[in-house]
């Protein structure tokens, strides 16, 4: 059965709603987010029952969405409305997708700046209306918390002293697993802005130090001292698996990106714990109680329109798009997915999502990095592998006793900033847009 439902994944899956009499266009939309699939059936049938347009929904696993999108798109047979990633794939793509200006979509341009921005692409010009901005932070079970007299921790002793009393409790601290590539960053991504520090990110954008920074190799030294609060399968334990964990009340925090909550509080109501699981969010922790704990935050990308898209097929296509910008999707939206929407007048209900919200005034980039790395995917890969790589190796040092060996740990924590450095310099284009790029390189040469 495991296999089976495993095979499945590989395909992508369509959804086709149609039903409506005397219906004027059809249009695909491609996506990433299948777990998504049920709300955008109810809202794209709502949509076709006012203006005759049907939609077909096509969903693509998270991992093969960038390639399977680029074939489609590259062979002429791409989506009408793209659900497209940001930065990087706006980047990538720009040829594929339909320049938007405040004429077709309305009101685009009162989108937060940094929204927009997150969506331009070739020439700068904007290709897409953004739906999201994503969080990075540690998601744990409030009720479990309560249960053994715990209080969200601030510093990093107060959080290695709540691992090891869940630990000696037979629980498991945190669910995360290795398994699935993209969650190694997020694991990163969400346990140390706060020990990279704004700084460390202004530094970084402007050329005043590199991957060999202690702030960054001191933090891959906390991460492997996690080990011994995973799963002991950590190193095959995939995402679904690790939510999955959480929400049967198995382990104690799981630490993630806020997209995952919608999905994370279904598996609570499916696996039937909703009185033993009650999701909060902490940011990451700081090392002194006077510092400021810090979230990381990235748009996480909008809705675009394929540019060989002509006449009634693409006013069609505009229409639609400007209604995925509008108040009367994106409340639902955040309502619903629980995601924080740019559209301007969306009301956040959620306690939970405003209280992640309200993190977001204390933040950095997506763990610092992203305007090194997420340009480009395959170049992203570096960090997911080294820290897989890094993680599941046993570092002992035969001359001392049993156990961790802070000395060894250490020198493969400075070797992967090391790598870092080296992939960053020969490969920097593919990181930033070209004039971004040679301004790096002028400051950031050795």
């Amino acid at each position: 059965m495991k296999s089976l439902l495993k095979t499945r994944m590989f395909f992508c899956f369509v959804i086709f709603y149609t039903g409506a009499a005397g219906a004027t266009e059809r249009l695909s939309f491609s996506t990433w987010r299948g777990i998504d699939a049920e709300f955008y059936q109810s809202i794209f049938s709502d949509y076709e029952a006012r203006t005759g347009t049907q939609i077909e929904l096509v969903a693509f696993p998270s991992i093969e969405y960038e390639s399977k999108l680029g074939q489609l798109l590259s062979s002429g047979n791409g989506p009408d409305i793209i659900h497209s990633r940001a930065d990087w794939q706006v980047a990538k793509f720009s040829n594929f997708y339909l320049p938007i200006t405040e004429s077709e979509i309305p009101g685009i341009n009162s989108f937060p700046i940094g929204a927009l921005d997150s969506m331009k692409g070739q020439g700068g010009l904007l290709y897409g209306v953004p739906f999201a901005t994503q969080t990075f932070l540690i998601l744990y079970n409030k009720t479990l918390f309560a249960q053994y007299g715990q209080e969200e921790p601030q510093t990093w002793n107060d959080f290695l002293a709540i691992c090891e009393l869940f630990k000696k409790k037979g629980i498991i601290p945190l669910a995360n697993g290795l398994g699935t590539p993209w969650h190694n960053e997020a694991i990163f991504g969400g346990l140390f802005p706060s020990s990279l520090g704004r700084r460390f990110e202004e530094d970084l954008r402007e050329g005043r130090t590199n991957f060999r920074d202690p702030r960054f190799t001191n933090a891959l030294v906390k991460l492997y001292r996690m080990r011994s609060f995973l799963p002991t399968n950590y190193a095959t334990l995939e995402s679904s698996s690790a939510k999955d964990l959480f929400a049967s009340a198995g382990a104690a925090m799981i630490v993630g990106g806020s997209f995952e909550l919608s999905d994370i509080q279904k598996r609570i109501i499916r696996l039937g714990k909703v009185h033993e699981v009650e999701i909060d969010v902490f940011a990451s922790p700081v090392e002194n109680a006077s510092d400021q704990q810090l979230v990381a935050t990235l748009y996480d990308g909008g809705f675009a329109i394929n540019r060989k898209l002509t006449g009634t097929k693409q006013a069609a296509a505009i229409e639609f798009v400007h209604f995925l910008s509008s108040v009367e999707f994106a409340q639902p939206f955040s309502d619903t997915l629980l995601n924080i929407s740019p559209v301007p007048g969306v009301e956040i209900k959620n306690s939970l999502l405003k209280k992640i919200s309200d993190m977001n005034h204390h933040s950095i980039s997506y763990f610092g990095l992203c305007h090194f790395l997420t340009r480009n995917p395959q170049r992203s890969t570096l960090l997911k592998e080294m820290i897989y790589s890094f993680m599941t190796q046993e570092m002992r040092d035969d001359a001392t006793a049993p156990g961790m060996n802070l000395r060894v740990i250490t020198q493969r924590a400075q070797a992967i900033g090391e790598a870092m450095t080296q992939e960053i310099q020969l490969k920097i284009a593919d990181y930033m847009p070209e004039q971004v790029a040679r301004e790096w390189l002028n400051h950031h040469t050795d």
